[in-house]
């Protein structure tokens, strides 16, 4: 796996960040987009072990598996944007649709079903996937904690795909990797796992 670039759309949120720190830590080449280029290699900057920032449709074209860890408001719009760029690629949606009201968040259905069924609608030409749903920002970020000790849940619509199971391995020293079910399973899955 670290011959491909694994791109991060959204990479320089909390969850894109930790999940592009410990790629590279792994020695994987990631590159994190933003809809600024700006932010984006600011932030590589501060991640610092080799990665790299562009502006999302960039991240897109260079990179072999993309990674979508954007806020769920913008998500459709962007993967409208992006098909293009990511047709013929490996899309790892771990998009949770929330909203957000005074009493904190709460749990969204999308009409398609999960976000990653979301993007498989909007990506006819991309192998979407989906996983990284519940590992923990603040543990993915912090230097101090060398393994990230959970398992990765993977989804897929045709079948349970190996690839976002091994990136994590790559990533993640001492994790399992299972692959439960199809594209609509996160949805079922999220009434009782954590976000």
């Amino acid at each position: 796996m670290s011959g491909l670039v694994v791109g991060v759309l959204g990479g320089t949120g909390p969850q894109g960040r930790g999940l592009a720190y410990r790629l590279a830590r792994a020695g994987q080449q990631v590159v994190i987009g933003s809809r600024s280029a700006e932010r984006a290699q600011e932030k590589a900057e501060e991640l610092g072990l080799g990665v790299r920032g562009a502006d999302n449709a960039a991240t897109a074209a260079q990179s072999d598996i993309v990674i979508v860890a954007v806020p769920w408001e913008g998500h459709a719009e962007l993967l409208a944007s992006l098909r293009a760029e990511l047709a013929g690629k490996i899309v790892v949606d771990c998009v949770n649709p929330l909203g957000f009201d005074k009493q904190g968040a709460y749990a969204l259905v999308p009409e398609e079903g999960s976000a990653a069924q979301q993007a498989a609608a909007l990506l006819p030409e991309s192998r979407v996937t989906a996983a990284f749903h519940h590992l923990s920002a603040v543990l993915l970020l912090d230097p101090s904690v060398d393994e990230v000790e959970m398992t990765c849940w993977c989804w897929g619509r045709s079948g349970p795909p190996p690839t976002p199971c091994r990136l994590w391995r790559t990533g993640s020293r001492g994790c399992a990797g299972s692959s439960p079910g199809g594209c609509a399973t996160p949805t079922r899955w999220s009434r009782w796992s954590p976000t």
